[in-house]
């Protein structure tokens, strides 16, 4: 496998913009268009499709992504646990940054084969239990 080379934090910070999201505040809401991207500097926050509670996210951790990749509507919902720290990126320029940094395109697609492989396992394991 290729080494990635390592992308300069600082570089990127031109790129976006630093918000503050208070507990129990949405910080975006499933079927809303969307044309953000957020990387969690400091805080957690919870994921919701419907009613549903499917996980938890933490520093270091992104979300968004898909809006910016497909255009489609926002798939889940997303809620400040605790006070968050969340770097912003716009589409203009996360279309930027991914033609600047590939790296950072390796880094979202291996996050977004890992979603996919855990729904997977997720959906064999329902079926599973309905035999």
């Amino acid at each position: 496998m290729l080494e990635a080379k390592k992308f300069d934090p600082k570089k990127l910070a031109a790129y976006g913009s630093v918000r503050k999201f208070n507990p129990d505040e949405k910080i975006v809401r499933e079927g809303d268009s969307g044309d953000e991207m957020f990387i969690i500097l400091q805080g957690k926050v919870s994921v919701e499709i419907g009613d549903i509670t499917v996980g938890e996210m933490v520093s270091g951790d992104f979300f968004g992504e898909m809006s910016l990749i497909d255009d489609a509507p926002r798939s889940a919902t997303v809620t400040a646990l605790e006070t968050s720290l969340l770097f912003v990126i716009n589409s203009t320029n996360f279309e930027r940054i991914i033609a600047w940094e590939p790296v950072i395109a390796i880094r979202i697609m291996k996050s977004l084969s890992k979603r996919v492989r855990e729904l997977n396992t997720e959906i064999k394991n329902i079926f599973a239990d309905q035999e």
